[in-house]
Order: structure tokens, then sequence, then C-alpha cells
């Protein structure tokens, strides 16, 4: 659609019954290298509203109906997920392809300088650094993987207060950017139940704890002599 800079949703609906929210691209080149990750969702006024925006944007439309846990761009995903940041009172586990946008970056901040623990997994890339050095600065938690070793970072996903019983998760297609954001369409879900909670948590951990600590020297590719 001529109204998005990119259609970047990763979705689909079987039968209007069930919803599958993604990160994942529809190729399987990516599957044995790439961290993913999907919801099945059958909340009805979720799946109707996935409908619902599928045939808007389809027609030229477009629109976004809210559902009842569903994050829409462009539209509110920025402040949804400043609002998901700013909940957090112990915690905030992290792994996204892109992070540059300032009002997301503001908050993982401001909740790191409030006592948060906040742990982020990314692949690298020197268009992070900024984000990176602030958050090292207020002793956030950022480990790198570099290229596709031993694999690529591209979910989107967050654990906030896992295991406490304000405890919440996202994930979906936004990349932390502001082109993704405000005016991408994309879709992602909230997840409220401590059992998916902690199983998001659980796929970040691994991540953040057996990478690369940054700052540091990326592996030098080639020979020794």
């Amino acid at each position: 659609s001529s109204r998005y800079f990119a259609t970047h949703e990763k979705a689909f609906v079987i039968d209007n019954r069930t919803a599958v929210v993604m990160s994942l691209n529809l190729t399987a080149r990516y599957y044995a290298t790439s961290r993913d990750a999907a919801v099945v969702d059958v909340d009805r006024a979720d799946v109707a509203a996935i409908e619902s925006v599928f045939t808007a944007d389809l027609n030229g439309a477009g629109g976004v109906p809210a559902g009842d846990d569903l994050v829409w761009s462009p539209g509110q995903s920025w402040a949804d997920l400043v609002a998901l940041i700013g909940r957090a009172r112990r915690s905030i586990a992290l792994e996204s392809e892109e992070l540059t946008s300032p009002a997301v970056v503001s908050a993982l901040l401001s909740a790191a300088r409030r006592g948060v623990r906040v742990s982020i997994a990314m692949t690298y890339s020197d268009r992070w650094r900024p984000a990176f050095s602030a958050l090292r600065r207020v002793r956030g938690r950022v480990s790198v993987m570099y290229g596709e070793t031993p694999l690529y970072v591209h979910a989107k996903l967050m654990a906030v207060d896992a295991g406490l019983p304000n405890g919440a998760a996202f994930v979906g297609s936004e990349n932390l950017t502001d082109a993704s954001l405000l005016h991408n369409r994309e879709l992602g879900v909230i997840l409220m139940q401590p059992r998916l909670v902690r199983r998001v948590a659980e796929v970040i951990a691994p991540d953040v704890a057996d990478r690369t600590p940054w700052p540091a020297q990326p592996p030098i590719a080639g020979r020794l002599f």
C-alpha cells in the first residue's frame, strides 16, 4: 500500500477464528540462523481486528481497529511500547533487530535510572552504538552477536517483570525505529498470561547470558599467520 513506507506486518488468520502474529518472514532460508517468534491468538476481538485491517489495506482504505491486545503501526505502537516499558518495576529483557527510536530508548534509560534491570540482546550494527552507549552508562546490560554467528536476531521481543503479577510481554513485527513505529504497517501483540511472559523471558535470557558483552571487540575473521 502506498499509505506506508513498507508493509512489514507478518500475520495471518485461519477460518476467521485463529490469528498468528509473527516476527517471521515466510522465507525458509532464514529459519536456520534467525531468532524469531510467533504467537497464536484466538481472542475474538483480536482476530476480527486483524481481518478488518487486512480488508481495509487490501482495498486501500487503511484503518486501525484496536482489538484487545494488539499493537498497530502506524498508530499507537510507540505509545504502547513506551507504556509497556514504563510499567516495569524489576526487569526488562529485550531482543530487537533495530534500536534507534528516541522514544523507546528514552523509556529504557528512564527504567534503568529508576533501578529496573535492563538487558538487551541484538545482532551488532554501528547504527545501534548510540543506544548501546547510553544504556551502558546507566548500567544496562548489552549483549551482541556478529553476523549470523551463532544466530541473527530478527525477533522483536520484550519481557517486562517476568515472574511478577504485573508481568507482560510483547511479540510482533515492529522494530524499535521511527520508520517502523510511525510509518510502516506493523502488528504486534501484548501478552499478559504469566506462562507466556515467562516463555518470552526464557527465550531472551540465554541470548543475553551467552553472547558477547558490549563494548567488546568483534571476532576477527581470517587466518592466523
